[in-house]
């Protein structure tokens, strides 16, 4: 059989540039299904010749559906063949070849699906092994809600396994007109035979579109061949941050699992975070799905967790930066272990390819895909771990093809040298011997010279600003009657633009993330009404400082009001709504008292109350 490829997509000048771009032939088939082979040497520089290429064992042409001449070194198809004519009638390669060792796969037909919803229906379904079912001449209108394959135990329902296509995806099935596909189990722990039937279903309305059962008699032991066990896909690194931060990792087709090592120049107490971008065109922290990783400051344990980046503000109430078992999903990070020395954490740590989870994206195991990174600091409280808001992060597209060839790029990972001191801002105070009026709005937390250096605790990156100041100390009086102005964001909806205050004894804040019996713990004195919701007195539109050249740190200023002068106030609204309440503080008062974020913690400072200034 003879093919031939006339022009590609790639132009070469030279025709040594094949060589040097290190091309092989590969056969995409395989790639996609794990079981990569590729020819032993580079394709070198040909002009009109003919050449021959022997397929690997077990593969006829018959199921090659197209042929590639493939870049590895950029990840670039310089030219392709669609293989679209019937080859079932070439002879077999024995007659051309010494024959190869026979490799047996039981293969059975177990029937077909006809006239289901969205015209559904199949040629032949053929089990090839215990885990991998070919449908033959599928014909969907791909107009059904978020239908997926899915096999289980009983009658098909929701808690069914999601099968895997050729791209080791479990995605909603496209438009398919008389086409065939190989799906897989991709729980290499389940098989054909713990199942009963194979479904077409439709999740968001839980209805079975289409399903099959599988017979008892393919149950049997031996009956189906074990599924094919390929090699480990590619040990590859990248650094995301030089000297600083490297991703390691490699996919294992047997388990359908991909294995990460993050390795930081961090101690305990910092995190590093990694994952898919929520945007299939550009690196965006929005919708991402990462892993969140660090060890423990104090006992040394180490934690890796899966997050969802909802909205760009701490977790709460199922929207901001949340891990994936607060909002109704699962941690599905698996072999976790760790290590910190000399300044250098190294984590490691395994996922599925594809979860099932709705919150996780899929690591595709052919072609690109955009990621992000960040390193930020856990702000521990208790049995509570805070992610706060990134120091550093991904700073443009970070694109990486995941299924690539073993690929390392990495630097050497540094131990910090010991930095020069950390400015300490000085403190704010605002007395209610001058002042009566008090104006909140929100702005920048200042990081470790502002926030933390005034309350010892980690910011998430914004906090409260006080008459134009970041987080001051009131000083209030009993007996006397104090204005409150609010202009810290009304927009319920979304978290990071919904500040409201609270006053109480709450040293934390974030009254809404608190049980019901922490919340009445505390002693509420203005804020929060009886329904345990938002006083629309302590609610208004959104005024905000914002950082105008976001190059420079906080501790790149040795005080507050210079790190100020690089910012600019602005408010959302072009008519302004602010909250406004009075207080008068009663002789019965506590001496230390808290304003709060109602909806996020460490957000706020405190209060002292006292009989004379």
């Amino acid at each position: 059989m003879r093919l031939q490829i006339r022009q590609g997509r790639h132009i070469c000048n030279q025709i040594s540039l094949l060589t040097y771009f290190d091309s092989y032939f590969i056969n995409n088939v395989i790639l996609i299904k794990f079981r990569c082979r590729f020819s032993s040497r580079k394709l070198g520089a040909h002009l009109e010749q003919d050449i021959t290429l022997r397929l690997p064992d077990g593969l006829k042409a018959r199921q090659i559906r197209w042929l590639s001449v493939w870049c590895r070194s950029f990840a670039a198809n310089f030219g392709h063949l669609i293989i679209n004519v019937d080859l079932s009638g070439l002879p077999d390669s024995s007659a051309l070849a010494a024959p190869a060792a026979p490799q047996t796969r039981n293969a059975y037909v177990i029937g077909a699906i006809t006239n289901g919803p969205h015209s559904l229906r199949t040629g032949r379904i053929i089990l090839l092994d215990e885990r991998t079912v070919r449908i033959e001449d599928l014909v969907y209108d791909g107009q059904g809600p978020a239908a997926q394959w899915t096999v289980g135990k009983g009658r098909p329902s929701p808690n069914g396994i999601k099968l895997v296509d050729e791209n080791g995806q479990s995605a909603v099935v496209r438009e398919y007109n008389v086409e065939t596909v190989e799906l897989t189990i991709p729980d290499p722990a389940v098989t054909f035979r713990d199942v009963d039937y194979i479904s077409l279903y439709c999740f968001p309305f839980q209805a079975d579109f289409g399903s099959i059962v599988i017979p008892d008699a393919v149950k049997q032991p031996g009956l189906l061949a074990p599924a094919l066990t390929p090699a480990v896909i590619g040990r590859n690194c990248e650094t995301l941050s030089p000297s600083v931060f490297n991703v390691a990792w490699h996919i294992d087709p047997s388990t359908s699992r991909i294995v990460f090592t993050l390795t930081g120049a961090v101690d305990r107490g910092t995190y590093l975070s990694f994952g898919l971008s929520g945007s299939n065109r550009r690196s965006t922290m929005d919708n991402a799905d990462v892993v969140v990783a660090w060890i423990d400051q104090q006992t040394g344990v180490v934690f890796a967790v899966d997050y969802t980046l909802v909205d760009r503000s701490q977790c709460s109430r199922g929207r901001g930066v949340c891990p994936d078992t607060s909002l109704g999903n699962q941690n599905d990070i698996r072999d976790i272990e760790g290590s910190e020395e000399n300044g250098v954490t190294t984590i490691k740590f395994s996922r599925s390819l594809s979860t099932g989870d709705s919150r996780d994206i899929d690591y595709l195991t052919i072609g690109p895909q955009y990621a992000v990174w960040a390193i930020g600091q856990i702000n521990r409280q208790g049995q509570l771990n805070i992610v706060t808001k990134h120091s550093d992060r991904t700073p443009g597209d970070l694109v990486i093809n995941f299924a690539r060839l073993s690929t390392d790029t990495c630097q050497p990972v540094i131990r910090r040298s010991i930095a020069a001191p950390i400015p300490v801002w000085t403190p704010s105070v605002l007395s209610g011997r001058t002042v009566k009026q008090f104006h909140f709005t929100i702005g920048p937390s200042g990081g470790q010279p502002g926030y933390k250096s005034v309350t010892g605790n980690e910011p998430w990156g914004i906090a409260y600003y006080v008459n134009g100041l970041l987080i001051p100390e009131l000083i209030l009086k009993r007996g006397e009657t104090y204005e409150f102005l609010i202009e810290t964001g009304d927009e319920a909806d979304s978290p990071s633009s919904y500040h409201p205050v609270y006053i109480s004894d709450d040293p934390v804040g974030g009254f809404v993330l608190q049980s019901v019996a922490e919340q009445n713990a505390l002693r509420v004195y203005k804020g929060i009404q009886p329904n345990r919701e938002p006083d629309p007195n302590a609610v208004g539109g959104l005024c905000e400082f914002l950082v105008t050249d976001i190059r420079k740190k906080p501790e790149d200023f040795p005080t507050f009001e210079q790190y100020k002068d690089n910012m600019r106030f602005t408010c959302k609204a072009n008519v302004r709504t602010p909250g406004r309440f009075l207080w008068t503080i009663a002789r019965n008062t506590p001496s230390q008292l808290y304003y709060q974020c109602y909806q996020h913690r460490y957000l706020g400072w405190k209060i002292n109350i006292v009989d004379n200034y």
